[in-house]
């Protein structure tokens, strides 16, 4: 079914607005009439409610003529095309509507051919124009996909900044990205069968990958074999990671449930700044190569969640979100978890941070207080107990021997 654009129908004359909505048949003409107004008052009210892809619109109204309210549509509504209607001791009054973004006119009482034939004109311009916005965002997505990719690969510099604002992607530096790298199980297999096979599959998995991320992020081809999605993090992804451990379970089971297919899904680190990406990229293909056959190898999984929680233990993570992560039931990988490691998760997180508390410690010239946000405790009280309880000393005695 051929989608229709979407007019309305501004005239004070109550004989008028239904003769030109019986004149023709609007559907033929490739529009679909979804309301219409007495007055240009009226109509601003309707189109802000759903702007429409064309305005059909008398010259002299009360409250807001035609030309008042076309100044405005070109100014609010810069994709909406307006039509005048005039009689012919308005044509003057027509003119000047084309000064303000009208792009066509005709004269009362309408001929039904000419309605037709304007309709037509005007359909293949707001055509002409969706195929031009649909082509600007394919060229802008291929050039993104490039960009991305060489700061991916470490190829790209500060002097590419102006053009990937351009391109919609956040340069600021104190903007937080993280990274999801993902590829089909299957992608040997398949590549060695057909080539047609395997570009249909890219193709469907973009489509549902961007579907999910949304205005998240941005999806891109890394190579033939891999995918990122660049994610932008809130100011708040230090304190947490839901966002991301939500797409990194969508993106598996959506795949699997749509397309029948498994993939590999690594998540890398919160980084700050669009170069700094490849670092985040990189500790996502670590947990890659941790995970690789996790779907069916359940010590895999604990292996990567470990080695997950070495990347992030300064992330407010906990059970029900790693378990959700891996796409485990909670207590089966609390279990899990402490069969592999011995301890339960908490304790596990608290052995972590405080190791690495202990290499800062001796590493640097941090306070206390700076080292237990470093490491991920909200509370510094909570630091030096769980410090005291494992080194049996307070972190100023740690240090000074």
């Amino acid at each position: 079914m051929i989608e229709l654009f979407k007019a309305i129908i501004v005239d004070d004359e109550p004989q008028i607005r239904k003769g030109l909505r019986t004149i023709i048949s609007w559907e033929a003409a490739g529009f679909a009439l979804v309301g219409e107004a007495a007055d240009g008052e009226e109509a601003l009210s309707l189109i802000q409610r759903e702007p429409p892809d064309l305005v059909v619109t008398d010259v002299k109204m009360p409250r807001k003529d035609g030309i008042e309210l076309s100044k405005l549509i070109r100014e609010r509504y810069p994709d909406t095309v307006v039509l005048i209607l005039s009689g012919y001791n308005q044509f003057s009054y027509a003119k000047e509507a084309m000064k303000h973004g009208v792009v066509d006119y005709l004269l009362k009482p309408v001929d039904p051919v000419e309605l037709a034939s304007a309709l037509g004109e005007l359909r293949e311009k707001l055509a002409s124009s969706v195929r031009h916005k649909l082509e600007s965002a394919k060229a802008a997505k291929t050039m993104r996909t490039a960009l991305l990719g060489k700061w991916v690969r470490g190829e790209s510099s500060s002097k590419h900044y102006g053009e990937a604002a351009a391109l919609g992607v956040d340069v600021r530096s104190e903007a937080h990205y993280r990274m999801i790298v993902f590829s089909l199980d299957r992608y040997d297999e398949i590549v060695a069968v057909s080539g047609d096979e395997i570009a249909l599959k890219r193709f469907a998995i973009e489509n549902v990958v961007e579907e999910l991320l949304g205005d998240q992020g941005y999806l891109f081809e890394i190579s033939d074999r891999y995918y990122g999605c660049l994610v932008a993090e809130r100011e708040e992804g230090y304190d947490g990671d839901r966002g991301v451990c939500r797409l990194a379970e969508q993106i598996p089971d959506t795949i699997h449930r749509c397309l029948k297919e498994t993939v590999t899904l690594g998540v890398g680190s919160v980084v700050q700044g669009i170069e700094q990406i490849q670092e985040s990229y990189v500790t996502a293909l670590k947990m890659m190569d941790t995970g690789k056959n996790a779907s069916t190898d359940t010590e895999n999984r604990i292996r990567a969640a470990i080695d997950y929680v070495g990347f992030h233990y300064m992330n407010d993570l906990n059970l029900k979100e790693m378990s959700r992560l891996f796409h485990y039931n909670a207590v089966y990988f609390g279990q899990l978890f402490r069969k592999e490691t011995g301890l339960y998760f908490n304790d596990y997180m608290n052995q972590v941070r405080i190791e690495q508390a202990c290499k800062l410690l001796e590493q640097t010239d941090f306070t206390a207080a700076e080292i237990s946000e470093k490491v991920g405790y909200k509370y510094v009280d909570h630091f030096y107990r769980h410090f005291k309880q494992l080194k049996g000393l307070t972190p100023g005695k740690y240090r000074e021997t």
